[in-house]
């Protein structure tokens, strides 16, 4: 991967401020959260599981799909459907106002699917309190309006050489990353968090660790707020991209 430049506007007032400093006297305190993690996330214990298939597909509206073991894909393709409790290589979200929550997904070696979880034209989707490890990116976020609440990103993987990241994010308004625990190496992982051409993105409260830098955000990207979150490990540095002047930020400290 091409090294970007680090960009880092000194002594801005503006909205550019924390780049590449830690907590400094007269800085507020922020408490640190009990961060998601592998007992806090995925199936629920105690949760009984059956085993199905390749692959599974929502079969009406607000349909509850729970307990499942599914060795490919669970597929919400009506709306307002809810996926709870299941292990899976991979959940696709094409509805609009699905959840996902307390599930595993787990990836597959042969890198299908290449991501997690994959949004489109899946507006207002919440996806919370799930597990997501062994894919190249996290969250595919190609939708509006939708939530990505106390998650727990590890363990990206896929064959080749790829860029992991934990959440991409092209060209979408209005969505909130809030509260996720992101611990990803930062000698393989090109970032926690990327996005280009989108719009009013709020990303807070969640701990980001790992990535040649910490978030990108490319191409006209605007409109958004960065707020009290705890930054860990990192290559080159913090925030970056073409438009990381555009956005604000405030809270943000080092772990």
């Amino acid at each position: 991967m091409r090294r970007r430049e680090f960009i880092f506007l000194a002594g801005a007032a503006s909205n550019w401020p924390f780049a590449a400093r830690g907590v400094r006297p007269g800085d507020p305190l922020v408490p640190r959260p009990s961060w998601p993690n592998a007992l806090t996330t995925g199936v629920s214990p105690g949760t009984s599981l059956q085993s199905i298939g390749d692959h599974f597909r929502s079969s009406s509206i607000g349909q509850v799909i729970g307990g499942l073991v599914v060795s490919g894909t669970i597929v919400a393709q009506h709306s307002g459907v809810t996926i709870r409790n299941c292990r899976a290589r991979g959940i696709s979200v094409n509805a609009v106002n699905v959840v996902v929550e307390y599930c595993n997904v787990v990836g597959s070696p042969d890198g299908n699917p290449n991501s997690g979880v994959g949004i489109l034209g899946g507006d207002g989707a919440i996806i919370r309190h799930s597990d997501i490890s062994g894919v190249e990116n996290g969250i595919w976020l190609e939708s509006d309006d939708c939530l990505i609440e106390d998650n727990y990103f590890h363990d990206l993987a896929a064959p080749g050489e790829p860029h992991y990241d934990g959440v991409q994010i092209p060209g979408t308004f209005n969505n909130v990353i809030r509260h996720n625990n992101f611990d990803l190496p930062s000698k393989t992982t090109s970032s926690c968090i990327t996005m280009k051409d989108s719009t009013n993105i709020e990303i807070d409260n969640n701990r980001l660790n790992g990535g040649s830098y910490i978030v990108y955000f490319e191409g006209n990207t605007r409109g958004c707020k960065v707020t009290n979150n705890v930054i860990g490990r990192h290559v080159f540095g913090v925030f970056n991209g073409t438009a990381g002047k555009a956005q604000t930020y405030s809270g943000n400290i080092f772990e």
